[in-house]
């Protein structure tokens, strides 16, 4: 059904479009323009996720971790050097066992079962799905894992800000 006249104002609708001309090719150029900046802005929110990911890790254990090509995965040492939760079905990301012995070995009488401490020597992060993001670079796990989502906190509050400020400005 075509509208030919409104009511309240009189206009020939029909009358206007033939007198501008249809949505034609310029008019989609026009278009696309105008949609590339909200792609970016758009790629620019999503980063976060992917930036900020994180990815699987666990402690590294001093003297154990030596000469092993893929740390996070070699089990025969974790049985007995870190904590496995069976809640989350993996190694403690946060926890070690505490090595009772200072000599230059790596064998189940060293670690103590009963006893755990904090992650001294850093993390072991996996590379298999990020080679790297935030939490891997800055060591953004266990107590401090609020700092990751705190910058998408931050982020998306100075776009907040920047869009009353901005908006008014545009209005000028």
């Amino acid at each position: 059904m075509r509208v030919r006249h409104s009511e309240t104002m009189g206009i020939d609708i029909d009358a206007v479009f033939k007198e501008i001309g249809e949505f034609g090719s310029y008019q989609r150029r026009i278009y696309f323009l105008l949609c590339l900046p909200a792609i970016f802005v758009g790629a620019g929110n999503l980063a976060q996720v992917f930036i900020a990911a994180t990815p699987k890790y666990r402690c590294v254990v001093p003297l154990c971790d030596a000469n092993i090509s893929n740390p996070l995965y070699y089990q025969p040492f974790l049985n007995f050097t870190i904590p496995y939760n069976i809640k989350d079905n993996s190694w403690d990301g946060c926890q070690r066992y505490q090595r009772l012995h200072n000599d230059h070995s790596c064998i189940p009488e060293d670690f103590s079962k009963n006893i755990t401490e904090e992650c001294r020597e850093g993390k072991a992060f996996s590379t298999d799905i990020y080679s790297s993001t935030i939490v891997s670079e800055f060591n953004l796990t266990c107590n401090a894992a609020w700092k990751a989502e705190m910058s998408q906190t931050i982020y998306f509050s100075g776009v907040m800000v920047g869009s009353f400020l901005f908006g008014i400005v545009g209005d000028l």
